[in-house]
């Protein structure tokens, strides 16, 4: 019997008013693995890991994380599916008046998942495993695009997901700097075995 899929999705069309985005999307990727889509502007990227971590419903189809439909479940099922997510958006998303420390440590305060030592330690180990342990006490202002990038999978990683969603990481960033980010994605892939899109 195969293994079931981390994430799956099963005919997937989507429409905004009269522009159809998605027509019959259907994925498959399992434990490990590290899926790339790509395309222009406007083809749907966003639109797929929104409905990927459930936060828009397909007009047609289906989408399923371990084997639970996360598109048409309760609240409560799709919060549990999505607590096995870490997601980095666009811009590292991170939070103006916060400094980097506190960016990271935003997912464990705001979901009660730990405190005090606990909280600092995995906080820390995550800054450290990131290169940004120099940068914690800054604000996102004052470090650069890729160090925001880095912090936002530091802050992605202290739930310890078992799927890293990356919404455009490379975007705004030179060759170079995308090629550190490259290397960093499959670093977290061999080390930490999380599924990555």
């Amino acid at each position: 019997m195969s293994e079931t899929p981390i994430i799956e999705m099963k005919n997937v069309h989507k429409a905004f008013g009269s522009r159809k985005i998605l027509k019959g999307v259907d994925i498959v990727v399992k434990k490990g693995e590290t899926m790339v889509i790509l395309g222009p502007s406007g083809t749907g990227k966003s639109v797929t890991l929104k409905h990927i971590t459930g936060l828009v419903a397909p007009d047609e189809g289906d989408c399923f994380i371990l084997g639970e439909s996360i598109s048409f479940s309760k609240e409560k099922v799709r919060e549990k599916l999505r607590a096995k997510m870490g997601v980095l958006f666009q811009s590292g998303a991170l939070i103006n008046w916060l400094s980097v420390y506190e960016n990271v440590a935003l997912p464990l305060r705001e979901h009660k998942i730990s405190s005090g030592e606990e909280l600092h330690k995995n906080v820390m180990e995550k800054l450290q495993w990131l290169d940004l342990v120099v940068a914690k006490d800054n604000l996102p202002s004052d470090i650069s695009g890729g160090m925001k990038k880095r912090a936002g999978i530091a802050r992605a990683l202290t739930t310890n997901p078992e799927i890293l969603l990356y919404d455009e990481p490379t975007s705004g960033l030179d060759p170079v700097m995308s090629n550190v980010f490259n290397e960093l994605i499959l670093r977290l892939k061999k080390e930490l075995h999380v599924t990555s899109i």
